[in-house]
């Protein structure tokens, strides 16, 4: 060991004041630049750790929310499209009412054209055979070229005009 010694030129005592230096600069720097890097390092790991826990549990409430949304949407739609079916029913029977009163309306003014058309028709024939009833009187008088009386004329023309 003295080659040792001799070989790399070491003084023990030299050798023992660095080991104190080193343990002396070791603890200070362990002490007051150590500790107090690993306190923020710690602090900031865990402020680190908090804020990704925070972040995915914030994502989680965006996916909740959103599926939330989502589903609040697609009930909207069905609700929007029950109320549209629903009005278009609506539509639908009112349409369907509103064509029967008018075709209630239609077969009224058709009925009251047909009554009068007939009452027009017959008051045309009762005018027609009053008419004919004169015509035939006229001409039978005219044949027979006397005078009948007037009662005879007429059951006379009664009875050709119910013939006819």
């Amino acid at each position: 060991m003295e080659e040792l010694v001799a070989t790399f030129h070491l003084d023990w005592k030299l050798m023992l004041a660095q080991l104190v230096n080193f343990a002396i600069v070791f603890f200070v720097v362990w002490r007051f630049a150590l500790k107090p890097l690993m306190k923020t390092m710690g602090e900031r790991t865990a402020t680190i750790e908090k804020s990704l826990h925070d972040a995915k549990e914030i994502e989680r409430r965006v996916q909740e929310t959103d599926a939330a949304v989502a589903q609040r949407i697609t009930e909207s739609r069905a609700q929007s499209l029950a109320i549209l079916n629903d009005a278009k029913k609506a539509a639908e029977s009112h349409r369907q009412s509103e064509i029967a009163k008018a075709k209630q309306e239609v077969e009224g003014i058709v009925a009251d054209a047909r009554t009068q058309i007939r009452s027009e028709k017959e008051q045309m024939l009762a005018d027609a055979h009053a008419e004919l009833a004169g015509l035939v009187a006229k001409g039978i008088s005219r044949v027979l070229e006397k005078t009948n009386d007037e009662t005879t004329d007429r059951q006379l023309v009664k009875a050709i005009i119910d013939k006819l």
